[in-house]
């Protein structure tokens, strides 16, 4: 049995600069877990169908940035062993507690930049995954010479983002109702957007690759990871990326947009600067999840009906790292 996890901590790496997540209270965990959509099947089956074709091994699993742990959990099953890594205390609370956690699985506190040799020891690590968070990372290089480090020769790397939720097209008013959404990204939240949030809305086109990191970290990784085998799979808004199993077929209550939005690092950033105004009819997303409403009765949809339907795309990483390293 693969042996990855060589000590466990629960403290906030020092090495972390992004705060929004990492300093989640016990209830924004919750919320966070309860109202994020898992990926579609089609996301694991093109990842692990990249990895075993390209002669992947199937003993352990990490998952770095794990959150509370839909990717590892949805992922342990088809290894020996399983490891989320995440700094957020009660994020890890949450994935360490659920129901649905594996007996193969462990939860540890560590950065994208420390978590190798420790907690997760070198050349352990059969796949390692990171899904919405590598646009979180100060340094793409170090983590990348930190992935190389844990990964077994011939493992896999596997990065992935989902784009911005759009209307469905056929949902009365939809265009108005895009517009709205946009402007509130646009405008509303463009002061409290940052530099990982424009790499998430750029499809990851301007992510560093391990090729490109170079000079930006401490070590050389030009041999590290091939070139050659590097995969980019777009998902277009018109296929599934995210499982709806969370949604209702007929669509998101207005309530539980409301909730949705809430769970965006723009809108904790803007809450946490006006704290006074979170949460009341000057919230942002209060007055956006209004205006939705009145779109959709503008429409005809009768009051206490109102329901949102939208679809997002996304895209997925792959990177092999070499036999001969």
């Amino acid at each position: 049995m693969a042996t990855i996890v060589t000590e466990s901590n629960t403290s906030v790496p020092s090495d972390v600069t992004e705060t929004t997540f990492t300093e989640y209270t016990a209830k924004q965990a919750n919320i966070y877990n309860d109202l994020r959509p898992n990926y579609h099947s089609s996301v694991y089956d093109h990842i692990l169908d990249y990895h075993k074709s390209t002669g992947g091994k199937f003993d352990a699993l990490v998952d770095v940035g794990c959150g509370p742990g839909m990717v590892t959990r949805s992922l342990a099953t088809h290894f020996i062993d399983a490891t989320g890594i995440d700094p957020s205390p009660e994020l890890l609370k949450v994935a360490d507690g659920h129901p649905d956690k594996a007996s193969n699985t462990t939860f540890a506190a560590a950065s994208a930049g420390t978590f190798c040799p420790s907690p997760i020891a070198p050349g352990s690590a059969s796949l390692i995954t990171t899904a919405n968070a590598a646009h979180w990372f100060p340094s793409m290089a170090t983590f990348y010479a930190r992935a190389s480090t844990a990964l077994q020769p011939g493992g896999t790397l596997a990065i992935w983002t989902t784009g911005d939720i759009r209307a469905a097209p056929d949902m009365p008013n939809s265009a108005a109702i895009q517009a709205a959404m946009d402007y509130h990204i646009d405008v509303e939240m463009k002061d409290y957007r940052d530099k990982g949030n424009a790499l998430v809305r750029g499809g990851y086109r301007d992510l560093d690759l391990p090729w490109s990191s170079q000079g930006k970290g401490e070590e050389d990784l030009s041999n590290d990871f091939d070139e050659g085998s590097f995969v980019r799979r777009e998902w277009k808004i018109t296929e599934m990326f995210l499982d709806s199993k969370k949604i209702d077929e007929r669509g998101a209550s207005l309530e539980m947009v409301e909730m949705m939005y809430g769970t965006g690092s723009a809108v904790t950033r803007w809450r946490e600067a006006h704290p006074e105004k979170a949460n009341t009819p000057e919230d942002p997303v209060k007055r956006l999840v209004a205006q939705l409403g009145a779109l959709l009765r503008e429409a005809g949809v009768k009051a206490g009906e109102e329901r949102l339907k939208g679809t997002a795309a996304g895209v997925v990483l792959l990177f092999k790292k070499r036999m001969n390293t």
